[in-house]
């Protein structure tokens, strides 16, 4: 019981055309496959690129408050001017300590003079 085959032109091209179609079918099925990891990986991307935008609209916002405030914060010449007058103030404070220092002294005198029975006669 031997099977005998025949290998004629018709087979033999019959075979071939089975091989060519099955190897188009795997290709086409990788293909596919790729092209899915393709628009994930692309769908992806573009998900992050939203994230990243959202975020740099919120640090563009976050910097425009930041120089309008700094817009309306005193300069150098103003903090001078800040510095000459608290200085000013300083030494405006130092004499009326000295004056409260001479009356504080004066009224102990006049307290002690009337403790000591006012030069009553």
């Amino acid at each position: 019981m031997a099977m005998v085959f025949e290998v004629t032109l018709g087979n033999l091209i019959t075979v071939i055309a089975l091989a060519v179609m099955g190897f188009w079918a795997m290709a086409k099925v990788i293909a596919r496959i790729q092209e899915k990891r393709s628009v994930e990986r692309f769908e992806s991307a573009e998900e992050q690129l939203a994230q990243l935008k959202t975020g740099m609209e919120h640090v563009s916002k976050r910097l425009a408050a930041v120089e309008a405030t700094l817009k309306d914060a005193p300069k150098h010449d103003d903090l001078a001017k800040i510095y000459e007058r608290v200085n000013r103030l300083t030494e405006e404070v130092k004499g009326l300590a000295g004056e409260f220092a001479g009356a504080k002294h004066t009224l102990g005198l006049l307290h002690q003079f009337l403790l000591n029975g006012g030069g009553q006669r």
